[in-house]
């Protein structure tokens, strides 16, 4: 797959402005231009302008900051010249495409003349950043060379300036490993890259190697969001972890265990690591009754790593019987239920001052059963604590609330129309609420879609039920 286009965010994405931002907020022309003398560009920016514009690769800048200041450190930088598109705040604002909206991206797009879609690259530091990219349908990546700054949300990769230009017509290959073993269903394929997205103790996005403690395979959406749950239906690895909550003898595929005894294998070859081998590799056990999926996966791992010399320990965490499923808790409530139930078995506390310690965990979200984990490690000495998840959510959920039961709801499709809605999760509660696109221009209601007698979709006003009705409608084709 080739790139058709990248566009970068500017602060901390270009240029280190932290120092400017209060600056920019007030409005300070003044200032800005007394403080530009030590304000530069990352490194290898230029490199990476000039050889994208050398490669024929559209860019194109989407910046939350105002006209004014962009115009400035354009010119600071010797940057105007750079991008045929530039979308401010000044502009965004107008049509609301400020950030995380993703019209930004859209309008940048159309002006270019380019159609949205993952073959475009959205580079940005922040979490808007990311959350504007899924809007708008196109991939987003947090630059290594950028901000130091933890990130919270997940995105499509975190690619060095060397990896985006050695597969700039090649994205395929700088796509998240276990997503890749999904699309494919095998791990036995020519690989030129393992990625991963690092994160730290918090599950947040780094680029600071020093702080990394976790190694992220891919990511999961979840049907919790409109945006997300589009995602979901073309997303072979998401997919994939569905199954765990609708077949109650899921087993986790082959490709799996093949893709973590690799890792395990590599990983001291990973300078910055900390660790020459593993001496003891776990799991973040099945919760009271529940299938002991990673708990099987350790088993199939030590078949393969037998000769290794690592202690492999199904049980060295246990939950409290009645713990509660975390999908079905909020962050805060999550934090709660780990740190009340969630427990190290005493009886190996004298084995773990000194030693390298490995847990693996299927799907993470904020990090937080993880985290206690090693905070329960951390009390005995561990020499170093690593971890491994296959994905993690890409949190995009409007945490929607039955008015009828009070329970989450969640995104379904109609099986005879292909149309999503929102839907209880209480399966005893039929409340059912129909997916808002975007407000009427007549009436300010919402329109949703809907599927006329000619098998044609188009966009509905709500306000048709009102007294006098709205009779708006648009043509959609999704």
């Amino acid at each position: 797959m080739k790139t058709t286009c990248i566009l970068f965010d500017l602060d901390n994405t270009l240029a280190n402005t932290d120092s400017l931002e209060e600056i920019r907020l007030s409005h300070d022309l003044y200032n800005l231009k007394a403080n530009l003398s030590g304000i530069s560009l990352y490194p290898k920016t230029k490199i990476l302008l000039d050889s994208l514009i050398e490669k024929n690769v559209p860019i194109g800048l989407v910046t939350n900051s105002p006209r004014w200041y962009v115009d400035i450190l354009l010119e600071h930088f010797e940057l105007t010249n750079y991008f045929p598109v530039v979308i401010t705040y000044t502009e965004a604002i107008k049509f609301g495409g400020a950030k995380p909206s993703g019209l930004g991206i859209i309008k940048a797009l159309e002006l270019l003349n380019i159609e949205a879609s993952p073959q475009v690259l959205y580079i940005g530091d922040d979490y808007k950043d990311i959350l504007a990219s899924y809007e708008a349908k196109v991939t987003p990546i947090v630059p290594t060379w950028a901000s130091r700054k933890p990130v919270s949300q997940m995105p499509s990769a975190v690619l060095s300036t060397e990896v985006l230009l050695n597969f700039i017509d090649d994205l395929d290959n700088t796509k998240l490993i276990a997503e890749l073993c999904a699309d494919k269903e095998t791990f036995d394929f020519p690989k030129k890259l393992l990625n991963f997205v690092p994160l730290d103790k918090n599950a947040n996005v780094i680029t600071l190697s020093q702080n990394l403690r976790t190694l992220c395979f891919g990511r999961y959406f979840t049907k919790q969001s409109p945006i997300s749950a589009t995602y979901q239906k073309d997303h072979k690895l998401s997919l994939e972890i569905l199954r765990k909550e609708t077949e109650e003898n899921y087993k986790i595929p082959q490709y799996f265990c093949d893709l973590l005894v690799h890792t395990i294998r590599k990983i001291p070859e990973y300078i910055h690591s900390g660790i020459i081998k593993f001496d003891i590799i776990t799991v973040i056990p099945a919760k009271f009754e529940r299938t002991p999926r990673l708990e099987n996966l350790l088993s199939q791992i030590e078949e393969n790593l037998k000769n290794d010399n690592v202690l492999f320990l199904k049980d060295l965490f246990y939950f409290d019987k009645d713990a509660e499923s975390s999908k079905n808790l909020g962050p805060d409530e999550r934090i709660i239920e780990n740190n009340t139930k969630f427990h190290m078995n005493k009886s190996y506390v004298n084995i773990l001052e000194n030693k390298n310690i490995l847990i693996i965990d299927d799907v993470i979200t904020t990090g937080s059963t993880l985290r206690r984990a090693n905070e329960l490690l951390e009390a005995f000495n561990p020499n170093r604590i690593l971890n491994i998840c296959f994905a993690k959510t890409v949190s995009m959920s409007e945490r929607k609330v039955c008015p009828t039961c009070q329970s989450l709801m969640v995104i379904r499709t109609n099986g005879s129309t292909q149309i999503d809605f929102w839907g209880c999760k209480n399966r005893n509660c039929s409340y059912t609420e129909d997916i808002k696109i975007k407000d009427c221009p007549e009436c300010d209601e919402p329109m949703v879609i809907k599927l006329n007698k000619r098998g044609q979709y188009f966009l509905s006003c709500k306000g048709y039920h009102n007294e006098p009705p709205c009779r708006h409608a648009e043509s959609y084709n999704g």
